[in-house]
């Protein structure tokens, strides 16, 4: 991922239940979907907790339709449904012991497919981070995917995590910021230091193509503004 595109990346996470919705409604949302993509969306997650491996892959095979290979499509969890659609890559929660299935992708010869992590503290950062490609940090901000979750990691973490690794000797990988990103706050989640942010309700609860494209168009904005201001203080430090 860190040679295929470049910040600010914009992912976008399928929301729950999607696999379950009627074929008029799926296609619908692969209509958003493919007009998020033309607008700068850079990364397509298929993450439906709600649904089975076979559904899960069902979507992705319908999203690769869709986008073309304009964006990199990436799997939760499912290795098998990832080769099935071909697929990008995979992506694990950070609660997810991913070794065996790394290395049954290293034994297949499939290395090529990228690797993405969850990881809500710098530790699980710092454990996974010569495993993956990116890296998605949260909680950003309270959401409604985690009503639950009232007390969240914040901006501070991404701030802590962009000033460990850019102390770091190496290639890091990209740093990605969920949980409760809007159009309004993409850019303070750029500006502490994160390679881009990743959406849910943002693009799936467009009304329409146009929305969608407008709410992309706008997030991209905000965060190259971000990203610039950024290196600004950089230089000024």
């Amino acid at each position: 991922m860190t040679s295929i595109i470049r910040p600010p990346i914009l992912v976008h996470i399928t929301p729950d239940g999607i696999c379950r919705k009627p074929s008029a409604d799926l296609e619908q949302y692969c209509k958003l979907v493919d007009a998020a993509v033309k607008a700068g969306v850079n990364v397509v997650q298929v993450r439906d907790k709600k649904s089975g491996n076979a559904s899960r892959a069902h979507l992705a095979s319908t999203l690769q339709r869709h986008i073309e290979g304009r964006a990199l499509l990436m799997i939760n969890s499912d290795c098998e449904a990832a080769l099935a659609s071909d697929a990008t890559g995979v992506h694990f929660p950070e609660a997810v012991d991913a070794s065996d299935a790394l290395m049954s992708l290293s034994s297949r010869g499939v290395n090529p497919l990228l690797i993405g992590r969850s990881a809500h503290s710098i530790e699980a950062a710092v454990q996974f981070c010569d495993q993956v490609d990116y890296l998605q940090i949260g909680t950003m901000f309270p959401s409604q995917t985690h009503p639950e979750k009232t007390q969240v990691e914040g901006l501070e973490l991404m701030k802590l995590m962009r000033a460990h690794f850019s102390a770091s000797v190496g290639p890091s990988p990209w740093l990605i910021g969920v949980g409760g990103i809007e159009a309004y706050n993409a850019g303070e989640v750029v500006h502490a230091g994160a390679d881009g942010v990743a959406v849910i309700r943002a693009i799936s609860g467009a009304s329409s193509e146009r929305e969608a494209a407008s709410v992309v168009s706008t997030m991209k904005e905000e965060m190259a503004e971000a990203l610039n201001a950024r290196a600004v203080e950089r230089l000024d430090y």
